[in-house]
C-alpha cells in the first residue's frame, strides 16, 4: 500500500472507536432527556395519588370531629377500605357510640322535671 493510502486507513481506524463512543454518549444523553420528564412526571403523579389517599380521609375525620363538638352524637364516618384510616374510622366510630351511650342529652335533662 502506497503512504496516501495507508494515511486514511490509519485515521479511519483510530477515529472508529472515538466515533463509536460519541454515538453512544448521543444515544445515552438523548435516552436520559426522554427519562428525566417522564420520571418527573411520574413522580407529581404519585404524589398527587399519596395526597389524595391520605387527606381524604384525615377530611372526613376532621369533619366528623367537628359534628360530634357541636352536639351531633348520630355522626358516624364510613369506613373504607383496609388501611389504617379504615381502623381510625372504626374506633371513631366505636368511641361516638361510647360517648353517645354514657352522655345524658340536653333535651332528656330539660324533659325530666323536679317531681
Amino acid at each position: 500500500m502506497l503512504d496516501h493510502e495507508i494515511g486514511p486507513l490509519v485515521r479511519h481506524h483510530l477515529y472508529a472507536p472515538r466515533q463509536a463512543a460519541d454515538q453512544a454518549t448521543a444515544s445515552v444523553i438523548s435516552t436520559i432527556r426522554l427519562l428525566i420528564p417522564l420520571f418527573l412526571l411520574s413522580m407529581i403523579g404519585t404524589a398527587l395519588i399519596l395526597i389524595q389517599v391520605i387527606t381524604n380521609p384525615v377530611k372526613r375525620l376532621m369533619q366528623g370531629t367537628d359534628a360530634i363538638s357541636h352536639g351531633d352524637l348520630n355522626y358516624r364516618l364510613v369506613p373504607t377500605g383496609r388501611d389504617e384510616f379504615t381502623d381510625l374510622a372504626h374506633h371513631f366510630n366505636e368511641m361516638v357510640a361510647q360517648l353517645q351511650a354514657t352522655t345524658v342529652s340536653r333535651d332528656l335533662l330539660e324533659g325530666v322535671g323536679p317531681s
